[in-house]
């Protein structure tokens, strides 16, 4: 067998959640020389999901030896330094810049020209990603915007550059006035495509994460670009003009010199969210049918550094006969529910009083939510869709604020619905706010039956008054 078809067998059996076998078929790819590039980073995209950032940074190392070209493999690295605490600002910053002065500094770039805008009077808006596909996270914001922008002022040119494409890819392509499907392996000419349309913005919605679209934007084939949703960091190219924050995610002067994007800050909140409606539920807390409170985070297990971990050991210590769950799909199977108690055991965390749940679908996933009375969130790495889930289905959710966009994500989300005593400023506080809300029952028993309605009432849920906000913004990034 070949290293092409170990690579399709590897990734058919991660889509199937057979991580154990993908991770093998990448392996035996990687024994092949010219397979050992794209097995080692496969197999590192695959750790990062299942939770080993250290182990992805040393597999997306031996990708980028044996192939120094692999941009999508040392993007990987990237993303997987950012889940260490230990990571430093500084030093994911030059990891930024070095990646655009390796793969992108010698680039041609598109030759200017000017919009053909105004010949309907409308501005052509376009959004590339190659994220458009069923239930990534990224839908959940992406689809407000999609159905309440003005189409009397804008045309939307939606890119597509998934790798397996789906029913949602399509069903979103719908939404564009002009739809574009293009291949990973065909970004020269989605590059073309888009300077040929002739955009006033074309907006990236992936950054450096999984199969991203960087190369187009590279080769400048719009005057105005911006990125926005998909990745909590700068993308460290200076052909990318802006990037979307707000004023909580980013306070003036606090993160603007970790970006080589000008920070644009929306008013008011960054974030528009499209909730699920799962049907009648109950929003009696669980600890009022047991005899112990539940904490719960279902983020990624890559989020899981060990700050995070430490806090959370000292939480259960701290509240006696507590529990914690920890959701993910990398607990699907024995191996993986193995790595992750040994992780946990090497950190003298209560085994027992920890469950490791495997995905569900997404109904019921967020009906899970109603098993846990406190989330918590991961730092340095915020929860995004997670944040907002969990304060759909009416649970609080305690967050660790830093000093840069990707750990102030949850103080911005918890600002919105008025949950600022719930943003903790360092680990003890963090720690204590769980401790004290787990013993104040009244007060988390009136989070659960308030929370829904707080959020209906903010702006994440309140479509046409973001769309307000995203319009004026987005035409003054057009200027």
């Amino acid at each position: 067998m070949d290293w092409e078809e170990l690579i399709r067998l590897g990734e058919a059996s991660e889509f199937g959640l057979e991580y154990e076998k993908s991770a093998l078929l990448y392996a035996q790819a990687m024994d092949t020389t010219e397979g050992r590039s794209h097995g080692a980073r496969r197999l590192a995209s695959l750790r990062l999901k299942t939770g080993d950032p250290e182990e992805s940074l040393r597999l997306g190392r031996l990708a980028v030896q044996a192939n120094p070209l692999d941009y999508l493999a040392s993007s990987s690295m990237i993303y997987a330094q950012q889940c260490l605490s230990e990571s430093t600002p500084e030093e994911i910053l030059q990891a930024h810049l070095d990646w655009a002065q390796t793969f992108t500094s010698e680039l041609q770039q598109f030759p200017a020209r000017a919009s053909t805008s105004q010949k309907n009077g409308k501005r052509k808006l376009g959004f590339i990603s190659p994220d458009l596909i069923q239930r990534h996270p990224v839908l959940s914001f992406l689809h407000p915007i999609l159905d309440h922008i003005n189409r009397d002022k804008f045309d939307i040119y939606l890119y597509s550059c998934c790798e397996f494409p789906d029913a949602t890819t399509g069903a979103i392509l719908k939404k564009a006035t002009h739809p574009r499907q293009f291949s990973p392996h065909s970004l020269p000419e989605a590059s073309a495509q888009i300077w040929q349309d002739q955009l006033d913005l074309l907006i990236d919605l992936s950054g450096h994460a999984s199969n991203h679209a960087l190369m187009v934007l590279a080769t400048k084939p719009c005057q105005r670009q911006a990125t926005y949703l998909g990745y909590p960091n700068t993308t460290g190219l200076n052909q990318i003009d802006y990037r979307l924050v707000d004023v909580w995610s980013d306070p003036p002067g606090l993160t603007d010199r970790w970006n080589t994007e000008k920070l644009i800050r929306l008013p008011q909140c960054a974030w528009c969210f499209a909730p699920l409606d799962v049907g009648k539920v109950s929003f009696i807390p669980p600890v009022e049918n047991q005899s112990f409170i539940t904490f719960g985070c279902f983020n990624n297990p890559t989020k899981f550094s060990n700050l995070t971990l430490h806090m959370w050991k000292v939480i259960l210590s701290e509240v006696p006969h507590s529990r914690l769950i920890m959701k993910s799909s990398s607990f699907v199977e024995p191996e993986g529910k193995k790595r992750m108690t040994d992780k946990l055991s090497s950190l003298e965390m209560p085994i027992d009083r920890i469950l490791l749940q495997s995905p569900l679908p997404y109904i019921d996933h967020l009906k899970f939510y109603r098993q846990i009375d406190i989330a918590l969130d991961t730092f340095p790495y915020h929860g995004t869709t997670t944040t907002c889930e969990a304060l759909w289905m009416g649970v609080p959710v305690i967050t660790l604020a830093g000093s840069t966009h990707i750990s102030r994500v949850g103080a911005s989300l918890l600002h919105q619905v008025h949950l600022d005593e719930l943003i903790a400023l360092d680990s003890r506080g963090y720690i204590q706010a769980a401790v004290d809300l787990a013993q104040d029952f009244p007060r988390l028993q009136s989070y659960h039956l308030t929370l829904r309605d707080q959020l209906k009432a903010s702006m994440l849920l309140n479509p046409l008054a973001f769309m307000k906000d995203f319009e004026k913004t987005v035409v003054e990034m057009m200027a």
